[in-house]
């Protein structure tokens, strides 16, 4: 696909919950909602995600250029509000991932419109600011069983760290830091913790391997 975008922004096309130490799942795949519309716009109302009183919100504008028949994924920046798309109903899942009644044909084109946070970071670093709003629910909090030298590693990155938020940001750093971005490298070993094996035995990665990487060394902050 080629997109066109207002600004840079990630993407979403369908996201997991559950990590079991391999994979990831989710807790609820078949709990999704129709959203119809007679005409354009169809309106999923993604930013209603985040309460109205935590932050400032922009428009975000992107359109989307199918060039190979893809999956029902209905790719787009998080918090989408207004799709533009060829049919009068699409599917929303509870973890903000959007899915077309059919699949995507080439040519297909279509359009949406987030409203994306502008998250004050001196507000984030705050842990009651946050707790205000809204409570994170078990399945995003959920830990598998990690190796000791994980938890040894993730103790020594975050060591002298003043917040929570302090210390994802050294994780984060961390992982920029210290592990190659490579789409070629060989499978996993099919037993092999992903997160442990990731950092310690292939020590390069994809997309899939950082972001594992983060959330899950991020859970068990406390």
């Amino acid at each position: 696909m080629k997109v066109r975008s207002s600004e840079a922004s990630n993407w979403r096309g369908m996201a997991f919950d559950t990590y079991d130490g391999k994979k990831w799942t989710m807790s609820a795949p078949l709990d999704v909602r129709k959203v119809w519309a007679s005409q354009p716009p169809i309106y999923v109302k993604m930013s209603h995600q985040v309460h109205k009183d935590l932050t400032q919100k922009h428009d975000l504008i992107q359109t989307f250029y199918i060039e190979k028949e893809l999956s029902n994924l209905v790719f787009s920046t998080p918090y989408a509000d207004e799709l533009y798309f060829p049919a009068n109903y699409v599917m929303v899942d509870n973890y903000g991932s959007i899915r077309s009644p059919v699949e995507l044909e080439r040519g297909l084109t279509y359009s949406v419109i987030s409203r994306v946070p502008d998250f004050n970071l001196k507000k984030l670093i705050d842990p009651g600011y946050i707790s205000q709003f809204s409570l994170v629910s078990e399945n995003y909090l959920q830990v598998p069983v990690l190796s000791g030298r994980v938890i040894k590693l993730i103790n020594e990155i975050t060591e002298n760290s003043t917040s929570n938020f302090d210390k994802i940001v050294k994780i984060k750093s961390y992982l920029q830091k210290n592990y190659p971005y490579n789409l070629n490298i060989s499978e996993f070993p099919e037993n092999a913790e992903t997160i442990d094996y990731f950092l310690f035995e292939q020590k390069q990665g994809y997309c899939e391997h950082f972001a594992t990487s983060l959330a899950v060394m991020a859970r068990t902050l406390s």
